[in-house]
């Protein structure tokens, strides 16, 4: 499973072609900030029972157990 994300490969490029560790340190939260912004994510268990995800997330509903109703969560793109 790769990346498909122009933004992201211009980032690892200018990250590959800058010297000043300063300079590579901003460009890797920037891309860390981009991956997680595209993430999408169902957060399986814990305790108490906390989930999250993103808006594009849909017919995600919460249950206060360690149920997970898949069938009818699709993402939106």
């Amino acid at each position: 499973m790769g990346i498909n994300d122009p933004t992201v490969e211009a980032l690892v490029l200018q990250w590959r072609r800058t010297l000043e560790p300063e300079g590579r340190k901003q460009i890797s939260a920037d891309i860390q900030c981009r991956l997680a912004e595209q993430m999408e994510w169902v957060n399986v268990t814990g305790y108490p029972f906390y989930q999250a995800y993103r808006e594009q997330v849909k017919n995600y509903r919460f249950y206060d157990q360690a149920y997970l109703f898949l069938e009818q969560v699709w993402l939106e793109k």
